[in-house]
Order: structure tokens, then C-alpha cells, then sequence
């Protein structure tokens, strides 16, 4: 879990570890102001009650401080000169991004590519800001008053810092309806959301949205020939297997009769070493199945996974019919 707690404005400090000592107290028993260019930051142990040491301090970079949570697919670090780093460690991925967005300003987001939820304090200019991936991301949240601003993962980080708890009855109630069109509401009174592909900056005085990520406005790809096209979305496919494959020593995959995940199966074995393996894993029809099939479709997927593993002898393919489970 990330978080942080900015006063915008205010002197004096609160004592070191205050933010982390009233998380994991689930209450808010800190005194003392924040100046808008400090803060309290605490990382909280996933599944844990356990805090960090209070000498524990989030990653600084330049003006930056960085809180990340979640993971980088295509970690930038020749550019970055951060060859042989540890990538699924969130400290080296917070310094990562901290020298992305120093590097790269506001294009980071359109660069990285990931699951991931930021916050980053910008000492030299006063401003806290937040960040999700677009498509996927961790949640990140955010109360938002004149005198602080409280950002968490989740939403008992916010209330462990004195808000109270009110359930957001019109976020409920739009739930129920499958009304879903409302990406900022939280299901707290007084908590928003970050969307996806959306940074939101504070300032001591203001505050704004914007998109880092839109679909719908990326430069349009052309090239001269299909052959092209094709070795481009290849490339893409491999460089996206090799990131799925990053430290995984027993991969698998789901693998039906269709295209899509035979395709992915055979670039994990064309990045897989000569003697590594790949299972997968695919149900298929019970016993009693009556052979009916919808015109154009087919109902055993058996067959077709049998002949693409005839193709790929270190696809190891195995089989479930959920026989006797009623489903």
C-alpha cells in the first residue's frame, strides 16, 4: 500500500514515522503542522499489520519523491543507466520512474507501459500529483481539503488519517443500477478516484485533471507495405511475451482452439530457452457431451490444441472436463 498525507499549508513537521504510526494505529493521533513543500509518506506491508521501520523513507530523486505501486513492462533502463537493476523491486521501480519523469516530463506515461498508481511529490514546485495507467492500473484514491490533501491505495488509509466514514450512498446506488459512468466518485463521502490514464496535481491553492493517456488521440501509424505492418505487430507481440515472462520459472498459459492464445503460446516458446517448457491448460467437453455444434463454431477445443501441440513438442497440453461438478 502507498500513501501520503500534504498539508498545503501550515509550519513545523510532524516527527518522523507520525503518518505510518496513525496507519497502522487505524487513527489519526499525529500533531503538528506540514509546510506545503513537507510530507508523511508510509508504505504499509500488503496483508500485514506490521509497519515499516520509521526510519524508512520513499525514494527521492532530484526534486522528486516517489511513491509507486505495481509493475513496469518495458523498464527504460539502458536509457535510464540503470542496467542489471532489480525491476520488480517498488524501490527500483520508484527511482525509475522518478528519472522517467525527469527525463521524459509530461510524455512518461505515454512511454512506460505497465499497471501502476504513483504518487510523486515535486518539492520545487509545490505540487503533489497522482497517476494511474491507462487500461489497468492499482487503485489510488485521494481526499481533498483546503488545508491537506490524503492519498492512499485504499480507502482505511484515508480514514485512519481523521476523515470519517460515510458511505456514499448515490455511488451505491449507481452500482446497483450498473451505472458505471462516473470514474471519479469513490464509495466514501469525501474520497475520489484517480481514473485510468489520469494524473490529478494539487497545488497549495488548486487542483486539476488531466488525461495522460487517450486512445483516441495517438498519432496515427502508417507504413509502406502489409509485410510491415505484420513484422511490427510481432515485434510488439514478442517484446510484450518477454515483459510476461520476466521471472517466471513455471509459465503457463490458457490455451483454446481459436488464434489469439495460440499465438501467444508460441512466441513464450520462441522466447522460452531451448529446454524450457510450457504448459498449458485448456477445458474441454464432459463425457456426455451430445456432439451438438452452433453452425461456425465448434464445441471441443481438444482436437485443435491436440494438432498445435503436434506442432510445438515442448508444449506440455493438459486437459480438463470438470466431469461430475455440474458446470
Amino acid at each position: 500500500m502507498i500513501a501520503i498525507e500534504w498539508l498545503r499549508r501550515g509550519e513545523g513537521a510532524l516527527s518522523p514515522g507520525g503518518f505510518a504510526q496513525a496507519l497502522a494505529a487505524g487513527s489519526a493521533k499525529a500533531s503538528g503542522q506540514f509546510a506545503a513543500e513537507q510530507f508523511q509518506a508510509a508504505e504499509l506491508l500488503a496483508f500485514s499489520g506490521r509497519r515499516r521501520a520509521l526510519g524508512w523513507r520513499p525514494v527521492e530523486v532530484g526534486p522528486l519523491t516517489v511513491l509507486f505501486s505495481g509493475h513496469l513492462d518495458n523498464p527504460p533502463l539502458a536509457e535510464l543507466d540503470e542496467l542489471g537493476a532489480d525491476w520488480t523491486d517498488p524501490r527500483v521501480l520508484a527511482r525509475l520512474y522518478a528519472k522517467s519523469r525527469l527525463r521524459w516530463g509530461a510524455a512518461t506515461d505515454r512511454r512506460l507501459i505497465g499497471e501502476y498508481a504513483v504518487i510523486e511529490l515535486d518539492r520545487s514546485a509545490r505540487t503533489l500529483r497522482l497517476v494511474r495507467s491507462p487500461l489497468r492500473a492499482p487503485p489510488l484514491q485521494y481526499h481533498a481539503g483546503e488545508e491537506r490533501v490524503i492519498a492512499a491505495s485504499v480507502p482505511r488509509a484515508i480514514h485512519a488519517a481523521g476523515l470519517p466514514v460515510r458511505l456514499n450512498e448515490a455511488k451505491l446506488a449507481d452500482h446497483g443500477l450498473f451505472n458505471f459512468s462516473d470514474p471519479v466518485a469513490g464509495w466514501f463521502v469525501g474520497i475520489e478516484r484517480v481514473p485510468l490514464g489520469t494524473e490529478v496535481v494539487f497545488t497549495p491553492g488548486e487542483s486539476a485533471s488531466r488525461l495522460v493517456y487517450d486512445l483516441r488521440a495517438l498519432p496515427k501509424v502508417r507504413m509502406r507495405s502489409d509485410s510491415e505492418y505484420l513484422e511490427a505487430a510481432h515485434s510488439l507481440l514478442s517484446e510484450g511475451t518477454r515483459a510476461a515472462l520476466h521471472g517466471c520459472k513455471r509459465p503457463g498459459v490458457m490455451l483454446s482452439g481459436g488464434l489469439d492464445s495460440p499465438i501467444v503460446a508460441a512466441k513464450a516458446l520462441a522466447e522460452l530457452p531451448p529446454d524450457g517448457t510450457l504448459r498449458s491448460y485448456t477445458f474441454t467437453v464432459e463425457p456426455e457431451w451430445d456432439g451438438f455444434e452452433f453452425p461456425g463454431q465448434f464445441g471441443n477445443e481438444r482436437p485443435l490444441v491436440e494438432a498445435f501441440a503436434a506442432m510445438y513438442p515442448r508444449l506440455e497440453a493438459r486437459f480438463f472436463d470438470n466431469a461430475g461438478s455440474g458446470f
